[in-house]
């Protein structure tokens, strides 16, 4: 055995799909080159992660958190507002 006898699950954290987590894409031919080369090897790709349906809520809450804060050391600061 060359203890690749499981089940690997990939989680897509991808705002859309394309060259990488498109289908026939790199993650899914990577996948199934590795699934070739050990037998018993299963791979399973969740959903995209901007499929989920709250995925545009918890965006702009993140938005909102990060122009209430202070920058992160080497961040641009967001432009001040004018008079």
């Amino acid at each position: 055995s060359d203890g690749f006898e499981d089940e690997v699950i990939l989680a897509m954290l991808f705002i859309s799909p394309g060259r990488h987590a498109g289908p026939g894409g790199d993650i899914a031919q990577i996948c199934e080159a590795a699934e070739g080369e050990h037998k018993g090897l299963r791979t399973h790709m969740s959903d995209l992660f901007a499929t989920h349906p709250a995925v545009v809520e918890l965006l702009m809450q993140r938005y909102r958190r990060g122009l209430d804060s202070d920058p992160v050391a080497g961040e641009v600061a967001p432009p001040q507002a004018g008079p």
